[in-house]
């Protein structure tokens, strides 16, 4: 195991990578988001997502010990804003993490050729050490 120090630990937006981007068929110089970056994509994410609490049909739900009634949990999605949203996310991401002068736009990433701002963002998102189980999480979601 290696010891991470104070100067890789904070070296953050500045560790800057060319990476090759197979639909591109080309390297993009990118660096990994901000953790501040990373807490607005996951907002952008979440919509389309309703938790809602509901009273439990025939009577209370018993928990625990004290046999505290609590209400059942639902979650809910709407798919084509979720669908929009995450679309959104991935332009942010390639805003943020795509290393280029003058900086990207929305415009920009939105007229690239289908797939490539998720390909992108994908990379983005690997760099930014997100967890693999989320980037697996995506991917699956994506897939459906």
């Amino acid at each position: 195991m290696t010891k991470i120090t104070r100067e890789a630990l904070i070296l953050g937006r500045n560790n800057v990578q060319d990476v090759y981007i197979p639909e591109l068929d080309g390297t993009l110089t990118l660096r990994p988001l901000t953790d501040g970056e990373w807490a607005q994509v996951q907002n952008i994410q979440r919509r389309g997502m309703r938790l809602r609490t509901d009273p439990v049909e025939g009577g209370q739900q018993a928990r625990g010990k004290n046999k505290q009634s609590a209400p059942a949990v639902r979650i809910e999605f709407d798919l084509e804003e979720f669908s929009r949203a995450e679309y959104e996310a991935d332009v942010l991401i390639v805003r943020y993490g795509v290393v280029v002068d003058p900086p990207l736009t929305d415009e920009d990433v939105r007229n690239m050729k289908a797939g490539v701002p998720a390909a992108i963002a994908r990379e983005v998102l690997k760099l930014s050490g997100v967890a693999k189980e989320t980037l697996e999480q995506l991917e699956s979601f994506r897939a459906k």
